[in-house]
């Protein structure tokens, strides 16, 4: 139940979130988690190429989402970049045992992402899109997320201690048991998310 106190700490908390018809999560899950795993050469080589994307002035984009046929995918929009370069794990997986902590991965497309314990420790993500990926059991502790969209994602038991979530968006996430302890929450956004049994 969401009392007056919760609504003060977690910003729009009390207000609905946006509808949300026409998607279909059990085909957004079903294809992410039948993807073939990035393995930790692959994801080495994905990294390295973010990083030249940024170097060549990726950053400072805008994402879009589009609903087709049930499914959410993602758009990046800045002129002049090599979008092929850029950081996407957009209804993939990780081969188990790999994670994201300690990389600096700003502006990144992880929608519909299928990375249930993803351990991104101390990472920089700041403005990367996470819309409805599942991220069950997540680890962002001290990570770096502002502006990041994790709307409809799937964030129950995940663990943002410490983290920098300024201006993050968790409009309809499923936050249920998730520890927000020492998370810094200036501006964030909370309509529709469930959010019993979070730790602050």
């Amino acid at each position: 139940m969401k009392t007056l106190s919760s609504a003060l700490i977690f910003p729009h908390s009390q207000e609905a979130g946006a509808p949300v018809q026409g998607i279909n999560y059990h085909r957004i899950r079903q294809v992410a988690a039948a993807s073939t795993a990035v393995s930790a050469s692959q994801l080495e080589a994905l990294i390295e190429a973010h990083h030249h994307f940024l170097r060549g002035g990726g950053a400072g984009g805008h994402w879009q989402t589009l609903l087709l046929n049930g499914l959410v995918t993602a758009v990046y929009q800045k002129e002049g970049v090599d979008l092929e370069e850029q950081f996407a794990l957009e209804y993939r997986r990780l081969t188990p045992g790999l994670g994201l902590s300690e990389r600096v991965l700003p502006f990144s497309n992880c929608c519909a992402a299928s990375l249930p314990r993803l351990s991104a420790v101390g990472s920089t993500l700041s403005h990367s899109l996470f819309t409805d990926a599942d991220l069950l059991e997540a680890n962002f502790e001290c990570a770096l997320l502002q502006g990041v969209d994790f709307s409809r994602a799937n964030l129950r038991s995940a663990r943002f201690v410490d983290a920098d979530l300024s201006g993050a968006d968790f409009e309809n996430c499923d936050l249920r048991g998730a520890d927000f302890r020492g998370a810094r929450l200036r501006g964030t956004r909370f309509p529709g998310a469930q959010l019993d049994e979070v730790r602050i």
